[in-house]
């Protein structure tokens, strides 16, 4: 289950990411897959957290092994950013993931922002319910999906 914050988090950065859908699928093109576009996520997510009212940091960041500090209401959640224009060979999300779980302190949260076929969500969805993660997520159009994701209690 997701606390209040989380599902603030998810909505605030589906609300943010649902008008720039031209600037995905511009993105997404083969010509721009190596260009990356998880700065460019981070950096809409922090400005739509403050706008919001919602205590955000990257102060610290690396010592806790996350994207962005979360604080809201007593919570601060280490929030992990993965976003992808294409799996590919490249990207393998248990990969990224895993490598992230192994550090101490882990994340609290991801948040996943990608382009999948239904083959790839197939197997993103099967490594998360293999692996214990619970997780919640909404299609921002055909092709791009918005989910956030945290290990069972």
């Amino acid at each position: 289950m997701f606390n209040e914050t989380e599902n603030k988090i998810f909505q605030v950065a589906y609300e943010t990411f649902l008008p720039r859908l031209h600037v995905l699928d511009v993105l997404g093109k083969p010509e721009w897959w190596h260009t990356g576009i998880e700065n460019w996520v981070q950096t809409e997510l922090i400005v739509a957290m403050i706008d919001n009212h919602i205590g955000v940091t990257t102060i610290d960041k690396k010592r806790n092994n996350c994207d962005i500090l979360i604080l809201d209401k007593g919570d601060c959640i280490r929030l992990e950013i993965e976003a992808v224009t294409h799996f590919g060979k490249s990207y393998i999300p248990k990969s990224h993931i895993e490598i992230h779980m192994s550090k101490n302190p882990r994340p609290d949260l991801f948040l996943f922002l990608g382009k999948l076929d239904s083959i790839e969500k197939a197997e993103f969805f099967g490594y998360l319910e293999h692996n214990s993660y619970i997780e919640k997520h909404e299609k921002l159009s055909q092709d791009w999906m918005l989910m956030i994701f945290k290990k069972e209690a």
